[in-house]
């Protein structure tokens, strides 16, 4: 939905008649599904569905990209738009492929299965996975308007990120279940009924003091 308002933005802003009616039909079309499809979803997409919008939403983001006076495609522009989908689907493929498995065959590695094994909840999946989009547009925004540079840092960062998201996700677990461990919290514990006793106590002893000054 984001990477198909851009596109109408774009096809707005350069009157491109085409990118305006495929960036309007797939946003109708969205619209219409998402209400069904929202968790907890009622309706699935299909691999027909799924394949359609992704050639329809490919073809928009390649005109997006052309260039009105050079007539040049700029395919960085189309990779940082679309990063969530290319990374995952290149990093689950290489993943495959070095286990010597079939790069076509389904499994659970796809960026929404590893971020649900550190023991994340539905909807802040869909949350993290709608945050990296936004980044990504934004980057691709960036580098459109002609701040390519810190376009590419942008998108370079984030990259790095969902390419050893499940490397990240693991120390974040570690780190997270070390600071809030029963040990720990026991440890804290003690510390701070030992300090409230020694805090309770000083107001008694200069109490005592003056007294046997008295």
């Amino acid at each position: 939905m984001l990477v198909t308002l851009i596109n109408f933005s774009i096809g707005w802003s350069i009157n491109n008649e085409l990118l305006l009616i495929l960036s309007t039909g797939l946003i109708g079309s969205l619209l219409g599904f998402l209400k069904f499809n929202a968790f907890p979803a009622r309706i699935f997409l299909g691999d027909s569905g799924s394949l359609t919008i992704g050639f329809f939403l490919v073809t928009s983001v390649l005109i997006a990209s052309k260039n009105v006076i050079s007539q040049n495609i700029d395919l960085t522009f189309s990779i940082i738009l679309l990063a969530v989908p290319i990374i995952d689907t290149l990093r689950v493929m290489v993943v495959r492929l070095l286990q010597a498995r079939n790069p076509f065959l389904a499994d659970r590695s796809h960026l929404h299965h590893i971020i649900l094994e550190a023991d994340i909840r539905h909807e802040a999946v869909v949350f993290i996975l709608h945050c990296f989009s936004i980044l990504f547009a934004a980057a691709s925004i960036l580098y459109y308007l002609d701040y390519k540079l810190v376009g590419l840092v942008l998108f370079t960062l984030l990259a790095f990120i969902l390419l050893f998201i499940r490397k990240l996700l693991l120390n974040y677990k570690k780190i997270y279940q070390n600071i809030f461990s029963k040990e720990l919290l026991l440890k804290l514990s003690s510390i701070i009924l030992v300090f409230t006793i020694f805090k309770n106590q000083q107001p008694n002893r200069f109490v005592e003091h003056v007294v046997s000054e008295e």
